[in-house]
């Protein structure tokens, strides 16, 4: 359903295997997700992660953390 959205392959990070990232639902049918027990529908969760929101427009940059200020790199 999510890539009549779409929404492309998740992907954990640094990885190029798709469908292996554990905290979105592309990943709930084929790897282990992180998902939590309901007596409703057996299993909840997890949603969708962040890049797959924002890329639709979904994501509400109020609720996403900024850090106050940035650390750089010295060496670059």
């Amino acid at each position: 359903m999510d890539h009549g959205y779409g929404l492309d392959h998740s992907r954990a990070d640094g990885s190029s295997a798709d469908y292996k990232d554990p905290w979105d639902t592309m990943s709930t049918g084929v790897s282990l997700a992180n998902m939590a027990p309901d007596p409703n529908y057996t299993a909840v969760g997890p949603g969708l992660n962040a890049w797959n929101m924002r890329s639709r427009g979904w994501l509400d940059d109020n609720r996403v953390w900024k850090p106050m200020f940035t650390v750089f790199n010295e060496q670059e």
